[in-house]
């Protein structure tokens, strides 16, 4: 992808720019804990997520662009066990995604998968530990141009993820759901 990447840098007919942007929204709830003893369900919570991403943009005559971003992430995930104790996950790490779009000028449309690595600590109740943590899923966009070169986005899409580690509680947290943010960018 990186080598298809530059061959088309050097295309004429391909526009190419960068952007760096920054994204805040929510992000899906732990819902599911396994345990020793089997499968637990949770009540997930609405949870937060600020991203800050570097994009890098082709697009050629038709409006058709590709884009490749990858960036650094800081995740809290929130759940309840149905005996009451909460469970609070914090995660940080790098992100990587890439798409297909179409840009009119002041607006711009995208699609794509994305991939998450890195790790954290999970708290429920007075236990807790470190562990590691990966997410994956597909997100659509939409973006502005406000004024050059600030533009505002919204995204939106589908999100998995897991939470592994040796705690007295679980031994793996997972969640899935709806992901929505607003997005500031500045390109250059």
């Amino acid at each position: 992808m990186l080598l298809s990447g530059i061959c088309i840098a050097e295309n004429e007919d391909i526009e190419a720019r960068n952007s760096i942007r920054v994204s805040y929204g929510r992000s899906p709830g732990v819902d599911k804990a396994e345990t020793s003893w089997g499968e637990t369900l949770l009540r997930g919570d609405s949870d937060a997520r600020l991203e800050i991403w570097g994009v890098r943009q082709w697009k050629g005559k038709n409006r058709v662009e590709g884009m490749l971003g990858g960036g650094f992430f800081l995740v809290e995930h929130n759940g309840v066990f149905y005996a009451g104790d909460e469970l609070e996950i914090s995660a940080m790490g790098l992100l990587l995604q890439c798409g297909i779009g179409v840009d009119d000028g002041d607006i711009s449309f995208g699609l794509g998968p994305y991939v998450g690595l890195g790790f954290g600590d999970a708290t429920a109740g007075d236990s807790g530990g470190d562990g590691f943590y990966a997410l994956v899923g597909v997100k659509g966009s939409v973006f502005v141009s406000l004024i050059d070169p600030v533009e505002l986005g919204l995204e939106f899409g589908g999100e998995m993820f897991a939470f592994d580690g040796s705690f007295i509680v679980a031994n793996r947290y997972e969640g899935s759901g709806l992901r929505v943010a607003v997005v500031l960018g500045f390109k250059f």
